[in-house]
């Protein structure tokens, strides 16, 4: 089952798409980092690409502003490009979906034609790198286990 999306107005900072959205504007980067790193940075720079980072034990928790969040949402071009990812999204899973499908599909097949051979279900679960089990489902699926 695909995972579902949540919808535009139940966006919050810890998002991953309104986190990009917000964190864009220098004021809620600065005041996040300086939250954070307990510092007190002047100016930022973007030059790269987020990067993950894991939250220690120990973290501040950070209180943005009811962060711009608000105007951000009210922006028909932002709620536009929002659905624009999710459908992208949606599209890339159901790409992987259908070919896991496929590859699963051709995997039964192969194994069914060495089924058909009366190859040992050992040798076929080595040369198609799967369990004897599985093998023996299959087989016995199809009507010609032995």
């Amino acid at each position: 089952m695909l995972k579902k999306f949540k919808p535009w107005e139940d966006l919050t900072f810890t998002d991953d798409y309104m986190f990009k959205l917000l964190i864009e504007r220098k004021r809620i980067c600065k005041g996040t980092l300086n939250a954070f790193l307990d510092w007190n940075i002047r100016s930022i720079t973007y030059f790269a690409t987020e990067k993950p980072l894991q939250a220690g034990y120990a973290t501040k928790g950070v209180r943005l502003d009811e962060t711009s969040m608000r105007t951000i949402k009210r922006r028909e071009t932002e709620r536009k490009s929002y659905m624009t990812y999710i459908m992208k999204m949606r599209e890339e899973r159901q790409d992987a979906f259908d070919e896991g499908k496929a590859k699963e599909r051709d995997l039964m097949f192969r194994i069914y034609d060495m089924l058909s051979k009366h190859l040992p279900y050992q040798d076929i679960a080595r040369a198609t790198q799967t369990s004897v089990e599985d093998v023996r489902q299959i087989a016995e699926r199809f009507g010609i286990a032995y």
